[in-house]
């Protein structure tokens, strides 16, 4: 069964380089199209420092001035790549009527329509990464009416597909409940509710457990959830390394928390925005507000019932844009609702090997799979890095 392996793998190569769409990752979602990309994580792991003190020695005399000086402090952050793949069984009748038959149009669409659904589905994956932590979680459970899951986040329930398996745990990141895991057979994302006949499967399962995706928790991207944390950081926080535990100044580390509240979004928009351009080092300036498609409904819902109609012409309802400042709000659509994210310029960033590949490692890009049927596998390697974490912030957005 090597031959076919072997023939079909050269074509699929051949059509991969041919038909893959390189710019899909920017259109995916409107921060992917935003941040910089670059394909330069070639070792084991990405290392960058930050500085968190710029001590020196300061004071109106020069003998206390020298008296003073200190060096400065540093943070050096670490993250190893994550690692994401998507399967395609490909039937092995067909592969076999190609090869005989002759390579068709017909088979190469079909190779490209598959190719495209494994992209799709990591592009979108690393997408929700961007707003998530490394923990990987993807939803908290809200109740459980025999068969029937509610997420507490009604949205939560776009990051689920049927068939997924489901692993959880009493808390983020820490241990998985024993037993094995559900397979979900249902999808309602107007509800916010995931059907499964196999709940029972997760020992001790229960309301406000984390939900992850089977393989998934703490090898996930690092996020705005991993390096601007909605709760401070604390004492002996490793969460990228050993040597950075950035409780020490958790602003300049891990980004600025916004307690500003309101009745409407403008008020909390203007006064957290006005906090910030106290933060030291001007991280804030032309920077970009994320926030949920949804929440940015309720803006113009807002904003709408204020304007005047003056001419006879065809009314364009909506407005497609809001600043806040020099501050653009940008909507999209993977951003989780109630929660907004300030990314200041050059503080938060992509970094891969290359982007969505086909997975030829072992020289393969087809390999034998169960009973007569042929794998094909898409791969990214890469992680986000915060080369300016003090250049984050996040708060919550109220509800309309």
């Amino acid at each position: 069964m090597a031959a076919p392996q072997n023939a079909l793998s050269s074509i699929l190569k051949t059509v991969f380089d041919d038909r893959f769409d390189k710019n899909a990752l920017a259109r995916t979602s409107k921060l992917m199209a935003l941040l910089p990309h670059e394909e330069d994580f070639f070792g084991a792991t990405f290392d960058w420092s930050v500085a968190y003190a710029g001590l020196g020695g300061r004071s109106h005399t020069i003998t206390n001035a020298e008296a003073n000086d200190v060096n400065g402090a540093y943070a050096r952050f670490s993250v190893a790549p994550a690692h994401d793949y998507d399967t395609r069984i490909m039937n092995g009748a067909l592969v076999r009527a190609a090869l005989k038959g002759g390579v068709t149009t017909q088979f190469l669409d079909y190779l490209t329509q598959e190719m495209q659904l494994a992209q799709d589905t990591l592009n979108q994956n690393l997408a929700r990464g961007a707003y998530a932590s490394s923990t990987g979680r993807r939803g908290i459970r809200g109740g459980l009416a025999g068969n029937i899951l509610t997420l507490s986040v009604t949205s939560d329930s776009l990051y689920w597909n049927i068939g997924d398996k489901v692993k959880a745990g009493a808390t983020d990141g820490g241990a998985l409940r024993a037993g094995t895991a559900a397979i979900l057979t249902g999808v309602d994302t107007a509800l916010g509710t995931l059907t499964s006949t196999t709940w029972a499967n997760i020992t001790l399962f229960a309301d406000g457990d984390s939900m992850y995706v089977e393989g998934d928790t703490n090898t996930s991207y690092h996020g705005l959830g991993s390096y601007n944390p909605a709760v401070a950081p604390t004492a002996g926080d490793a969460v990228f390394g050993a040597g950075v535990d950035r409780s020490v100044n958790p602003e300049a580390l891990a980004g600025v928390r916004l307690v500003t509240t309101g009745s409407n979004i403008e008020t909390v928009l203007i006064t957290s925005m006005a906090y910030l351009k106290t933060r030291p080092g001007g991280a804030y300036k032309e920077a970009k507000i994320m926030c949920s498609e949804i929440d940015f409904a309720g803006i113009q819902v807002a904003k709408e019932g204020s304007r005047f109609i003056d001419t006879s012409g065809p009314y364009e309802m909506g407005i497609e844009a809001f600043k806040v400042g020099s501050n653009t709000i940008v909507p999209d659509v993977f951003c989780p609702q109630g929660t907004f994210f300030v990314i200041g310029e050059g503080a938060f960033e992509l970094h891969s090997i290359s982007g969505v590949s086909i997975d030829e490692n072992d020289g393969l890009s087809m390999r034998k799979a169960a009973g007569d049927n042929y794998t094909l596998a898409a791969l990214f390697d890469g992680d986000f890095v915060a080369p300016k974490p003090h250049g984050l912030a996040r708060g919550i957005w109220p509800a309309a």
